[in-house]
C-alpha cells in the first residue's frame, strides 16, 4: 500500500551527478519527512542509528534516530518510532519527534504509493487496492496535499507515484507527528 518505488529507468543520467534527484533513488520518492524542502542525503555520513528494536506477539516497533540524514543545520533530533500493532487487521503507527535550535519553515510527513489516494474526510486519506488502507491524523495540526508524479520503472514503464503530503500547520521548534496506518 505503501511503498519503495523500486529501480528507476537506467539512463546514463541514472548512474551520474543526477542520481538522486530521480524519485526512486532519492528520498523525495520515499515515505520519509521533508524538512525546509530539504531531502534526506545520501552516503555513510548522512546514516540514521538505530535506538530500540522490540519484537512481540502483539506488536513490534522500531526507533531511530534519523536527524543525521538531513543536512538541516537548525535540526538537533528526529527521533521516528514505527509500532506495527498486530491484532486484527493490523495497523502501523508512525511519530515522529522533532527538536530544533529555531523553528523551521516547513515539516512535512511524506507518504508514497502507488495507488490512488482519495482524502475521505478531515485527517482521513484513503489507499484502495486489493486491501485498504486509510492514513489517520490530526487535521488540526496537519494540512494534506496528494500530488501525483510520473515514474519511470525498470522497465521503461511510465507509472503513477503518488505523493501523499502532511504539511505542520504552524512549526516549533519541538514538534511530535503522529499518524496512523489502519489495515483494512
Amino acid at each position: 500500500m505503501l511503498t519503495d518505488p523500486g529501480a528507476g529507468e537506467y539512463t546514463k543520467q541514472y548512474f551520474g551527478k543526477e542520481r538522486y534527484s530521480f524519485l526512486c533513488n532519492g528520498s523525495q520518492g520515499h515515505s520519509v519527512p521533508v524538512i525546509d524542502g530539504s531531502y534526506q542525503q545520501q552516503g555513510r555520513a548522512y546514516e540514521g542509528k538505530i535506538l530500540d528494536v522490540q519484537t512481540g506477539p502483539d506488536k513490534d516497533v522500531l526507533v531511530m534516530d534519523i536527524a543525521q540524514a538531513y543536512a538541516h543545520d537548525r535540526l538537533q533530533s528526529l527521533i521516528r518510532r514505527l509500532t506495527f500493532e498486530k491484532k486484527g487487521k493490523g495497523r502501523l503507527v508512525v511519530q515522529d519527534r522533532y527538536t530544533f535550535r529555531e523553528p523551521p519553515a516547513s515539516i512535512v510527513e511524506r507518504f508514497v504509493t502507488f495507488l490512488k489516494p482519495t482524502e475521505i474526510a478531515e485527517g482521513r486519506v484513503r489507499i484502495q487496492g486489493r486491501r485498504t488502507a486509510e492514513l489517520v491524523y490530526d487535521a488540526d495540526q496537519l494540512a494534506c496535499t496528494i500530488q501525483r508524479a510520473d515514474f519511470v520503472n525498470h522497465q521503461s514503464g511510465k507509472v503513477d507515484l503518488y505523493l501523499i503530503d502532511l504539511a505542520v500547520k504552524s512549526p516549533g521548534v519541538e514538534e511530535q507527528v503522529t499518524v496512523s496506518v489502519e489495515i483494512g
